[in-house]
């Protein structure tokens, strides 16, 4: 699967890793001293307790062009930077799903009045943590992340939701897949 991770702070630099460890194929989209830290030295993320440790050379781009293209856009940025998100996604008509890690419980309108219905997927995260001096140190409990919870807007479980977890699960992201994701974060 192409990954587009647009925001390398700590949800989407732990994601990218996992992902990339994987074997997927994602890029990050990242901006000023990330940035430029992501491009010496990868991405840098250490499991915590324990200090595993994933350096994921991962590419790493500025900006999403109206051409490029991805099978899923994994947008993991806080609430206050969507109005500058939306807009670079609207443009772009070649990544068919968004998954929003946002924390949001204002209700997917302001998604989907940007990216139409149809794109949109929702989501929480199933960890934490902090990013100091490029490295990224998370959170498992007892040895494991929690879960990421995700879901359409109408609560089916299409075939895109089935492969967003099946690649979660090979990256050791565990899952779950929840009907009203709307309520679910509210």
């Amino acid at each position: 699967m192409r990954i587009l991770v647009y925001g390398a702070g700590v949800i989407g630099s732990i994601y990218a890793a996992r992902l990339h460890a994987a074997g997927q194929q994602v890029t990050v989209l990242a901006r000023g001293p990330r940035l430029q830290e992501i491009q010496k030295q990868g991405i840098v993320i250490e499991e915590q307790p324990g200090g595993r440790r994933i350096v994921a050379r991962v590419p790493v781009v500025a900006e999403l062009r109206t051409e490029d293209g991805y099978d899923l856009a994994l947008v993991a940025v806080r609430r206050n930077q969507l109005d500058g998100v939306l807009p670079v996604l609207a443009h772009n008509q070649n990544v068919p799903s968004v998954l929003f890690l946002v924390n949001n419980a204002s209700g997917p309108d302001l998604l989907t009045r940007a990216l139409g219905r149809e794109r949109v997927l929702l989501g929480f995260p199933g960890t934490g943590g902090t990013l100091q001096e490029g490295i990224v140190r998370y959170g498992a409990i007892r040895g494991r992340l929690g879960h990421t919870t995700i879901g359409e807007l109408h609560g089916r479980t299409t075939d895109r939701l089935l492969s967003v977890s099946a690649a979660w699960r090979q990256a050791g992201l565990p899952v779950a897949i929840c009907s009203n994701m709307d309520a679910w974060l509210k």
